[in-house]
């Protein structure tokens, strides 16, 4: 099995605990193996669950930064035309 980056683990591990799904080390290298590998893998109930749990992780933020960025560019512009 190839190595997936402990620091991902960690994160993944950190929101299926925080969602009340308590995997063991061994299960959540598997899914974050079949996650980062082979994402197009469909067959297994589990898998899903942890699929749609880091994905909404991850829309949430993407939203952030984009909100964030949006906020700069606004304020850049408020900054340049008012001065």
């Amino acid at each position: 099995m190839r190595i997936v980056n402990h620091n991902y683990l960690k994160e993944a591990y950190g929101l299926l605990e925080a969602k009340g799904n308590k995997l063991s080390n061994k299960r959540v290298r598997r899914l974050a193996y079949l996650d980062v590998h082979q994402n197009n893998y469909t067959s297994y109930g589990l898998y899903n669950s942890y699929k749609k749990i880091v994905n909404s992780e991850a829309a949430n933020n993407q939203l952030m930064v984009l909100m964030i960025v949006i906020g700069l560019i606004v304020a850049i512009m408020l900054f340049i035309f008012l001065w």
